[in-house]
């Protein structure tokens, strides 16, 4: 998620009192950024070239129902 990459640079700036968590904090904001960087830079091309995703998605989601009327059942993950 791109969005991220602003927010946690936004939260560790939000650390400038202590000096030493805002070193750790950016650090840490650093390595997040770069990770979704480098995610995106590997797997757009891949997915451009290649839509293996979009085929994977398909194949998992082709057996769902929608949810129509009466017949609709609401799951309760946390209970």
């Amino acid at each position: 998620n791109i969005g991220t990459s602003a927010t946690n640079t936004i939260v560790a700036m939000g650390h400038f009192a202590n000096k030493d968590d805002l070193r750790r904090g950016f650090a840490g904001a650093t390595v997040h950024d770069v990770f979704n960087l480098l995610n995106v830079a590997v797997f757009l091309p891949i997915n451009w070239i290649y839509p293996i995703f979009e085929k994977i998605t398909y194949e998992i989601a082709k057996t769902q129902k929608p949810c129509e009327g009466d017949d609709c059942n609401k799951t309760e993950f946390l209970k």
